[in-house]
């Protein structure tokens, strides 16, 4: 046995041009190209490829191309004052494809039967111990993520002060496929036998030891027949979530020299961070204190509010405030607090004056954004865009028992808090 060989391929271009438009103005722009490929057999989970498995037989082939442009104005107002502005653009790809072993991957699709009908992608998922540890492969999959930022900075100087004003305006959208058992089921090692069979919690048909499987090897559980597996979730279809934000920032920052030997710095940014959004604006959230408990899980749609610009009448969905249900929020389904200023304060102390050596100290308070692919990609998956269906007990791979398991399909399966908090951090 050897080692599957694999390549890494890189390349990146760059051009830039500077103008001196006056004496005191120049520009400058920079367009910079890169690309990173890993065709199959690839890198996989010992290289950290999120949805490839170490098993080279089916495989993928993975592309990361990006693009940036940058400009940027500079501007000095006489000798103690200058402007910087600046627009940046870049992407970012994720391609997986599928690579090698196709036909064997469409065989394993067919040999496993699903209660929702459609295409199906990707065989199923398997997660469970060693030797299995993951065995998935999500191709076909991307993610796409644009940002456009602007930025503007001043800065001064007057007496032993350098003073720094600034503000940033960016806009952020990010488009990636979302619940793969929408395409495939997935499974979480075999059932520890059913009652009775072995002592196990699964159901009372299935074989089993009681410890987790019938051989004590999930790779060889994975090859009989007969053998109940964990889990089987399923999904109706695949979400393509489309999440945008935007971020708003000003903030304000002095280095004040205090004395020759002793410099302060202290300044303040206010982070204004509204909830990320579908831009598509499908996607719901559900409240329980609207849930209805006469409606029961009759209607899907119980408890649940959208986006008041989204209109789907034929599913219930009839736009306007009235998709609120009297809730306050906006189109993030949640609110956040714009409480978010954030002080800085630090200094520089040189003990002998000599220059040679200094003692230094900071600390402040940061704020970041943590809704990005979740939880809106997951309130993209609520009723009515996408129903799911779990096999509590579990379920032979290669053909369903009698009872398919009704219980929750349909139902929503995420409640989102409206008050949402941006999180932050001392440092």
């Amino acid at each position: 046995m050897q080692a599957v060989p694999t390549g890494i391929f890189t390349r990146q271009e760059q051009v830039r041009g500077d103008w001196n438009i006056t004496q005191n103005h120049q520009a400058m722009i920079r367009y910079t190209q890169d690309a990173w490929d890993n065709p199959a057999p690839n890198y996989a989970s010992e290289g950290g490829l999120w949805g490839d498995d170490g098993f080279p037989t089916v495989d993928s082939d993975w592309s990361q191309p990006g693009k940036n442009l940058s400009a940027r104005l500079t501007s000095t107002f006489g000798p103690t004052a200058v402007n910087t502005f600046q627009f940046s653009y870049s992407n970012n790809r994720i391609y997986i494809t599928d690579g090698i072993g196709a036909d064997i991957k469409q065989n394993i699709i067919q040999k496993i039967p699903t209660v929702f009908p459609g295409k199906k992608e990707h065989y199923a998922i398997f997660w469970s111990g060693a030797p299995i540890n993951s065995l998935w492969n999500i191709a076909p999959w991307d993610n796409t993520h644009d940002i456009w930022s602007w930025k503007d900075d001043f800065n001064k100087t007057i007496g032993n002060h350098s003073l720094k004003f600034g503000g940033l305006y960016a806009w952020y959208t990010k488009d990636e496929d979302m619940f793969y058992e929408g395409v495939s089921p997935q499974f979480w090692g075999p059932v520890a036998g059913g009652a009775g069979l072995g002592g196990g919690w699964g159901d009372s048909r299935a074989p089993g030891n009681g410890t987790g499987g019938i051989t004590n090897n999930l790779l060889a559980d994975l090859l009989l027949r007969d053998v109940w597996w964990a889990g089987g979730d399923e999904g109706s279809n695949k979400v393509r979530s489309k999440i945008g934000w935007q971020d708003i920032e000003v903030y304000f920052a002095d280095t004040w020299r205090v004395k020759p030997r002793f410099t302060l710095d202290y300044g303040v940014r206010w982070s204004m961070l509204p909830p990320s959004y579908q831009r598509d604006y499908r996607m719901g959230n559900w409240i329980p204190s609207l849930w209805d408990p006469k409606i029961g899980t009759s209607d899907p749609l119980n408890g649940m509010i959208f986006p008041e610009q989204l209109s789907i009448p034929d599913k219930g969905i009839k736009g306007g405030t009235q998709n609120l249900r009297g809730m306050n929020v906006g189109k993030g389904l949640r609110n956040t607090s714009l409480n978010t200023v954030a002080p800085r304060l630090g200094f520089a102390f040189d003990p002998t004056g000599a220059g040679k050596w200094s003692i230094r100290g900071a600390f402040g308070f940061f704020y970041g954004r943590p809704d990005m692919t979740m939880p809106t990609g997951q309130m993209a998956g609520q009723p009515p865009f996408r129903s799911t269906l779990s096999w509590w007990a579990g379920r032979p791979l290669d053909y369903f028992p009698s009872d398919v398991p009704t219980a929750g399909v349909g139902l929503p399966g995420y409640s989102i808090d409206t008050n949402w908090k941006v999180q932050g951090s001392y440092q």
